[in-house]
């Protein structure tokens, strides 16, 4: 192969539509060979030799060092990171190549030893590039396998999909393989094209069945949604107020919770939200006025103050206690023989502090409510 041909990348790639965006391969580098720099054998030697007669000392000493200095410089050079850029080093190569013919006068034996070093270099970087691209075949092999399985596994784990959570939860699995094998910004993927192609197609069959038993799902939910809805509105129209209050509270979780589209889940909680509001009117329209209401809440009231304040100094003793255990838990972390019990101490101390800030927070607003009702009672 000459100096002259290169390997190009694959023109047959799916377009962007059909697979994920190409990472970087390994560089697609030229096939180079130093044998196309020898001089030939066959020609005269006055026009194979690269060195000229007679050869002038001064014109050979410089010649000779920027041909070592050149050759100085594609060593060590084209590596960032510890990696080296093997297309930019054999582009290199063929330049340094061509200076054993175009530097004249050099002496014989010098180029002779320089073209020795020089040829090595390459087949050593040639050999080293090899070996890297045998090693993420099975890299990318092995990675394949790996993707392949969990599709596989997502895929059978669509039929029993009932929820939103479900749902959501296979979507952000097939998002983290498909960022696996497609790559990120700061992440590449270690997949050869043969490779990435076959994952991104097994991908796309896991999503459509994962899809394809959503949409269905949906539909199922959507048809039982109409039916709540059909059932609230003549309660607030017809039927105990109460009745379609308490029954809009128990379809909340399910509102939230039921595998929908974001259209009908507007649909079904707008119209909820409507018999609530209608039961609401004919609820307040049958109350008493409103002095003997306040009348009333003043008498309930004033018997749940005591109760409240009695709570309130149960939680402040209760948060005492808190401070106090989470003292000793970080007393124990800090005093901990290994790090998984001292692991294990910091999540029990997480848990109390952040029931001290519930703590808290509750205690801040009974605390405001009793200041409120005192107020008001006054």
């Amino acid at each position: 192969m000459t100096p002259d041909d290169e390997i190009t990348p694959d023109s047959t790639e799916p377009t962007p539509d059909e697979t994920p965006r190409e990472q970087s391969e390994p560089e697609a580098t030229e096939s180079f060979s130093t044998d196309s720099l020898e001089p030939s054998h066959d020609a005269p030697a006055q026009e194979s030799s690269p060195i000229p007669h007679p050869a002038s000392p001064e014109g050979s000493a410089e010649n000779l060092t920027t041909l070592k200095e050149a050759i100085r410089a594609l060593d060590t050079g084209h590596i960032k990171d510890g990696v080296r850029n093997y297309k930019e080093f054999f582009e290199h190569a063929k330049e340094v190549g061509s200076l054993f013919k175009t530097l004249k006068p050099l002496p014989h034996e010098d180029r002779e030893q320089l073209w020795l070093e020089f040829s090595t270099m390459c087949d050593d970087v040639r050999a080293q590039q090899n070996s890297e691209r045998e090693e993420q075949k099975l890299v990318s092999l092995e990675l394949r396998g790996k993707l392949e399985a969990r599709l596989i596994e997502l895929q059978q784990a669509a039929p029993n999909a009932k929820f939103a959570d479900d749902f959501n939860k296979l979507a952000d699995q097939m998002k983290t393989i498909r960022e696996e094998f497609t790559g990120t910004k700061e992440h590449q993927a270690p997949l050869v094209p043969k490779d990435r192609e076959a994952l991104w197609k097994l991908w796309k069959s896991a999503d459509d069945a994962i899809w394809a038993q959503r949409k269905g799902v949906r539909e199922e939910n959507y048809t039982v949604g109409k039916e709540h809805m059909q059932q609230c509105a003549e309660l607030a129209a017809s039927g105990d107020p109460f009745d379609c209050h308490k029954k809009i509270k128990e379809l909340r979780p399910w509102q939230r919770g039921a595998e929908l589209s974001r259209e009908q889940r507007d649909e079904i909680r707008k119209a909820l939200d409507a018999s609530w509001d209608a039961a609401a009117a004919r609820i307040e329209s049958s109350r008493t006025e409103r002095k003997r209401q306040y009348e009333e809440w003043t008498e309930r009231t004033s018997g749940l103050l005591e109760e409240w304040e009695a709570k309130l100094e149960k939680m402040r003793d209760f948060r005492v206690k808190l401070e106090e255990q989470i003292a000793r838990l970080n007393e124990m972390e800090t005093n901990a023989r290994t790090d998984e019990f001292a692991d294990q101490v910091a999540g029990w101390r997480e848990e109390k502090e952040a029931k001290l800030v519930d703590v808290d927070k509750n205690l801040a607003q009974l605390a405001e409510k009793i200041e409120s009702v005192k107020k008001r009672l006054k």
